[in-house]
């Protein structure tokens, strides 16, 4: 199912730029936040916080390099749940993974 902040885009093309992302990438999306903050719901909590922000650099995006595009996606999700764990008072425990290849195999 597509989060309501992608079907809620007015413009078409970006509406369908967006959908293909999250489709291609929403494992790696979920696990990379899931990996920080160990809940499900706070993960999809921090998934649609997420997504809102790379709705708003659509333009950096669509400028990447498909190669690049795992990895900005992946520090996006990392930022934005590091900021979520702070903003909370929460301790973690974090999880690296090498590569967005390694994160997307988890």
């Amino acid at each position: 199912m597509l989060p309501i902040c992608i079907l809620a885009i007015r413009d078409d093309d970006d509406r369908a730029y967006m959908t293909r992302l999250f489709v291609k990438y929403q494992r790696l999306m979920y696990r990379t936040i899931y990996d920080i903050l160990g809940d499900k719901w706070a993960t999809e909590d921090v998934l649609q916080t997420t997504l809102l922000r790379l709705i708003d650099h659509l333009d950096t995006l669509r400028r990447l390099e498909p190669e690049g595009l795992a990895g900005y996606i992946a520090a996006a999700c990392r930022h934005t749940a590091y900021n979520a764990v702070r903003d909370s008072g929460r301790h973690f425990e974090a999880h690296y993974v090498s590569t967005a290849q390694e994160a997307l195999e988890l």
